[in-house]
């Protein structure tokens, strides 16, 4: 520093002789007031002096002023802003070093142009607007730019603008840059990570919570609203509400996992619940946080965390534990690909067949095959699988011990959502039991049948026989009525036509009062007989009407037999004797009349 004073002093003296100098041959010739050279050349060593102090206070000022234009030149040109000056036109006049750097232009080459230019096309016309704000209404204002440098590359920047208005000058603007490319590019990328985050969020169907354990106040988004089913204006912002929503049975389980992260213990707070949404339904959620303020206690401060509804997870829990639980039943499972090699099988595989899981895992169901059973038979199988989708039906297979045993197979295809098949599930039971009791079922039953055909060829035989003494009966039945009708027949003939004129000239005769009384007793008895007799024929002329098992039907519904025991004494069904009946009713002309037969045969004896 010392070396560049002394030179700006060396530099000021030459200049000042050079100037003085100059000024002397330009001066005219003065009368000096002094008598003698002694009193001149004080005088002159007195000015001398007091020119070398004057110009020592100005080579100082100066050199102040230099060092003071320096520091601020060096202040201007290296900011960490740039700085412009623009004209009301807009076209740069001044511009430091920063600035121009940050443009990528020389800064020659950037007075005299317009400030636009280096604006992107996006924002120009917003710097029009706000340009020509600032000229009409002047003041300080400030905006945020795309500015594009040089090399194409962007530099968002904040401009700060100050109209500067003089009385000896016209108006400028004033204009610092800052480049906030670094803080834009940092803003951009947490937007972009807040979308990626709320786009998982949604996607995950996530739900985040603020708490502030100090006051109790609790923030959650809307994605909560979804799950408890509250619009966002009805969730109260305090824990008490989340508290609330808390399944009761399940709320001491959640406290205890809470204060035990609160506490510590625990690095995160992770427990799965239940909650009652606004319509009542009980939801599960799976709860997460994790505390992320403490004071210097210790004492948790401030805690956040994700919600996530799991109520379809949790019933597809329930569906797969209610699976696993029915895949080892007591009926053999086995779970192919779609090229039929074997992947799981259960235990009662392994009891049924004695291989285990470990020796089919990779193989093909073949080693089964029993033997019995053709290569057109499995091809039948397979064609129905891929028709219809399953088979089910009765196979033979083989044991690990060579045994040949029956199952019942049911195959099933599992298909994806293309239609396309990605494995098979075989399940089969042992049905050895089953076909060892059909066997006996069949062999009683042969037994039976044969038993039933040899007493059905009894029974034809003694039925035969019935029918034979039945027809010998009832031809036996016929012309013992017709004997009797034709006795009583001629008893009647006789009695009327010898007996009863007999009495009556007896009656005619001079006989005493007792002869006569009894004369008439007689009388009336052979007219009691012949009236009798006479209904008798009415009752055999019915007879002859019906065949020989209606008229046994008909003499035992007139004694008051009923028709099961009519059917027991004849060997019938009761049916049978119910087909009678009708039959004798039709034959008598009784269908349309409300006459019990019972009555209607016995009247006809009276």
């Amino acid at each position: 520093m010392s070396n560049k004073n002394n030179e700006i002093i060396e530099q000021l003296q030459q200049q000042l002789r050079e100037n003085a100098e100059g000024k002397l041959d330009q001066a005219k010739p003065i009368a000096l007031p002094f008598t003698n050279t002694t009193e001149l050349l004080h005088e002159l060593r007195v000015h001398e002096i007091e020119l070398e102090m004057q110009n020592e206070e100005l080579r100082r000022a100066q050199l102040a002023l230099e060092e003071s234009r320096d520091r601020y030149v060096d202040l201007y040109e290296f900011a960490p802003v740039g700085y412009l000056t623009l004209n009301l036109d807009g076209i740069i006049t001044e511009i430091n070093l920063t600035a121009a750097t940050l443009l990528g232009v020389e800064r020659v080459k950037l007075t005299r142009q317009r400030f636009a230019v280096y604006i992107t096309a996006e924002d120009r016309e917003r710097w029009y607007h706000h340009f020509l704000h600032i000229k009409q209404q002047g003041g300080k204002h400030q905006c945020e730019l795309n500015l594009l440098r040089a090399d194409g590359s962007p530099l968002y920047a904040h401009i700060d603008c100050l109209r500067i208005d003089s009385n000896d000058t016209l108006p400028v603007l004033r204009l610092t840059i800052t480049d906030i490319t670094a803080r834009k590019q940092i803003e951009d990328a947490l937007q972009a990570s807040e979308a990626r985050l709320t786009a998982i969020l949604d996607g995950s169907e996530l739900s985040t919570w603020d708490w502030n354990i100090q006051t109790g106040d609790c923030s959650f988004d809307e994605r909560w609203t979804d799950i408890c089913g509250y619009p966002l204006e009805e969730i109260e912002p305090h824990i008490t509400f989340w508290k609330q929503s808390v399944f009761p049975n399940d709320l001491p389980c959640v406290q205890k996992a809470l204060a035990a992260h609160l506490d510590g213990y625990t690095p995160f707070f992770t427990v799965e619940y239940r909650i009652r949404n606004k319509s009542g339904a009980l939801l599960w959620v799976m709860d997460r946080g994790k505390v992320i303020e403490r004071d210097t206690e210790g004492n948790a401060l401030r805690m956040t965390g994700v919600v996530m509804n799991i109520t379809q997870r949790k019933r597809i829990e329930q569906r797969l534990r209610i699976a696993a639980a029915a895949f080892e039943t007591q009926a053999g499972i086995i779970i192919t690909d779609e090229q039929q090699f074997i992947i799981s099988s259960n235990q009662a595989f392994t009891h049924i067949t004695g291989y285990s899981a470990r020796e089919i895992i990779g193989h093909t169901p073949s080693f089964l095959r029993s033997g019995l059973h053709d290569e057109i038979f499995f091809q039948s199988i397979w064609a129905a699988i891929e028709r219809d989708g399953y088979w089910q039906g009765e196979i033979w297979d083989k044991h690990k011990n060579g045994t040949i045993f029956p199952v019942w197979l049911t195959i099933t295809s599992v298909i994806d959502t293309d239609d396309l098949v990605t494995h098979y599930v075989g399940s089969f039971t042992d049905i050895t039991a089953q076909k060892e009791a059909e066997k006996v079922l069949l062999d009683a039953r042969e037994r039976l049948e044969n038993q039933v055909a040899s007493t059905q060829e009894e029974l034809e035989k003694i039925r035969e026989d019935s029918t034979k003494i039945n027809t010998t009966l009832n031809v036996l039945l016929r012309h013992r009525e017709a004997d009797k009708c034709d006795a009583q027949n001629a008893l009647s003939r006789e009695v009327e036509g010898t007996v009863l004129p007999f009495l009556k000239r007896l009656k005619g005769a001079n006989n005493d009062k007792n002869q006569t009384r009894l004369i008439n007793i007689l009388e009336d008895n052979l007219q009691q007989l012949v009236k009798f007799y006479g209904r008798d024929t009415s009752l055999s002329s019915v007879y002859q009407k019906l065949t020989p098992a209606e008229i046994q039907v008909a003499s035992m519904v007139r004694q008051g037999l009923s028709t099961k025991l009519i059917a027991t004494v004849l060997c019938l069904s009761p049916g049978t004797v119910g087909i009678h009946r009708k039959h004798i009713r039709k034959k008598l002309e009784l269908d349309s009349q409300a006459i019990n037969l019972y009555s209607y045969l016995t009247s006809l004896s009276e």
